[in-house]
């Protein structure tokens, strides 16, 4: 199954070998990011300010997330927690469950980096022209790397450092930050209490549609079996939005 976000403000669920839409969960705006999923659940922020994490077999809505302004990044989902920034220079880390936020850190800018969550420390790029790095299990920034752009690209982390570029036309490389988890063991989460509101939204402001509803029928190229050639289409699907991008379920 793949997973599509689209400018019509949908997340999408779609059968990977024929195209067809197995189900469509509308947001109250533009999901500018592409999904992350994990364990079964879609993970997608909204340009309405939630982060959504609908069932990814059937659509239906487990829980929100409200945040404060609209959300650009793509979630990241490391050992049942969910970290992702947001528009209102915030990065997040939510119970992967339930929604309820574990922390906080807010940076001098929107963050519109995805998360990389690696040896529990969480690197990201801010608005504010600099590079963090942050305890992943308490939120607790251990440095930041200063540079002369925008950061809004997404780390790498291989080989002992991190990598990002940055909008001054510069790729930055760092060295990364000691292991949290080698230190403390597997990460012990604090006691989640919810912060946020953790309810479907008003559906007259974020119309939803947890059944399959395909507007049109894929176009579908020749059967695999039949001699497709690499490079050859085997089916496509037009959405009515901009800016799709796609994520597959692992396994």
């Amino acid at each position: 199954m793949l997973f599509l976000r689209s400018r019509d403000s949908g997340i999408y669920a779609m059968n990977a070998a024929n195209g067809k839409i197995r189900w469509r969960y509308g947001t109250g705006g533009r999901v500018d990011a592409t999904p992350a999923v994990s364990n079964g659940v879609v993970y997608a922020g909204s340009s309405d300010g939630n982060l959504y994490a609908p069932d990814a077999q059937t659509g239906e809505l487990i829980w929100h997330f409200v945040g404060n302004d609209g959300i650009q990044a793509s979630p990241t989902v490391v050992n049942g927690v969910v970290y992702g920034g947001s528009n209102d220079h915030r990065v997040y880390a939510l119970d992967a469950a339930n929604g309820a936020r574990l922390w906080q850190y807010r940076t001098g800018a929107p963050v519109a980096s995805t998360p990389a969550v690696v040896d529990g420390v969480l690197y990201v790029g801010s608005g504010d022209r600099h590079l963090y790095a942050i305890n992943s299990v308490t939120g607790v920034v251990l440095w930041n790397l200063p540079t002369d752009g925008l950061v809004i690209t997404s780390p790498a982390v291989a080989d002992g450092l991190v990598y990002v570029g940055s909008a001054d036309g510069t790729v930055y490389a760092a060295g990364v930050a000691e292991p949290i988890v080698d230190q403390l063991g597997p990460p012990q989460l604090p006691t989640a209490t919810p912060v946020q509101t953790i309810a479907p939204p008003d559906p007259t402001s974020a119309p939803q549609s947890l059944t399959p509803t395909p507007t049109r029928e894929p176009s579908v190229a020749p059967d695999p079996a039949s001699g497709l050639q690499p490079g050859d289409s085997l089916w496509r699907y037009e959405i009515d939005g901009r800016w799709l991008t796609i994520a597959d379920e692992p396994g």
